[in-house]
C-alpha cells in the first residue's frame, strides 16, 4: 500500500513538473500591484451566485483603468487554441486519481479559463476596447477554430459602434463565411450601436452622450 502511495506520489510530480514547464508565466498588465487575471476572476467571482455589487463594480473599473495595456492578452486569451502536446497531456493526466488530475489540469491548461475571463473583459470595457476591433476582425475571419471565431464575434458585439465600419467592409467580403459572422454580429448588436453617432445626432438620442 505504501508501495503504491510512493508510486502515486512519483507520477503527480512528473506531471507537475510537465505543466510548470509548459505553462509560461508572462508578466501581465496590473492595477495596484494586482494582475489583471486576478481582477477578471475577482469581477467574475463578485457576480457569481450572491452578487457582490460593490466587489464587481471594484473590479470592473480596475479592468477598465487598464484598459489598451490589457488588449494584448485579451486578444491572445480569445484566440487561444489548445495544442496537440497540451491534449495529449491532459488525457493523461485524466486517467490520474482525481484528488491530483484536477489540479493539474487546472494549471496545464490554464489559459482555457482565461478565455472566459477575456470575453468578461471585453463586456466590462465595451467601446474602450475600440483598438482590439482589427485584431478580432482578423480573428473572426481566419481563424480554422470554430470557437476561436465565435469569441471574437461576442467581443466585437460588446464593444459595438466602433466595430461597425469594419463590419459592414466585412459584409462585402467575397468569402460567403465572413459575410454570415459580419452580418450575425451586427444584427445582434443594440440598434444604437449599429446606427453610429450620426443617426444619434439625426434622432437627437440623450443616450449618445452617456455612452
Amino acid at each position: 500500500m505504501r508501495q503504491k502511495s510512493r508510486c502515486l506520489f512519483g507520477i503527480c510530480a512528473g506531471f507537475i513538473l510537465a505543466a510548470l514547464l509548459l505553462v509560461k508565466r508572462n508578466p501581465q498588465p496590473s492595477y495596484q500591484g494586482i494582475s489583471l487575471e486576478t481582477w477578471l476572476l475577482r469581477y467574475s467571482d463578485a457576480s457569481s451566485y450572491e452578487i457582490d455589487v460593490a466587489g464587481q463594480e471594484k473590479a470592473a473599473e480596475a479592468i477598465r483603468l487598464m484598459g489598451d495595456t490589457a488588449l494584448p492578452d485579451l486578444l491572445k486569451w480569445i484566440a487561444y487554441e489548445q495544442t496537440p502536446s497540451r491534449q495529449k497531456l491532459l488525457k493523461l493526466v485524466s486517467r490520474l486519481p482525481s484528488a491530483c488530475a484536477q489540479p493539474l489540469a487546472r494549471s496545464i491548461d490554464r489559459t482555457e479559463i482565461r478565455t472566459a475571463l477575456a470575453q468578461k473583459a471585453f463586456n466590462v470595457l465595451g467601446r474602450q476596447a475600440s483598438n482590439a476591433v482589427p485584431g478580432l476582425i482578423n480573428l473572426m475571419v481566419r481563424t480554422n477554430n470554430a470557437r476561436s471565431s465565435v469569441r471574437a464575434m461576442m467581443a466585437l458585439q460588446a464593444i459595438g459602434e466602433p466595430a461597425v465600419n469594419s463590419l459592414r467592409q466585412a459584409l462585402s467580403s467575397q468569402d460567403p463565411a465572413t459575410r454570415r459572422m459580419a452580418d450575425y454580429v451586427l444584427t445582434n448588436m443594440p440598434v444604437q450601436e449599429r446606427a453610429g453617432p450620426e443617426t444619434w445626432a439625426l434622432t437627437g438620442s440623450t443616450n449618445a452622450s452617456a455612452r
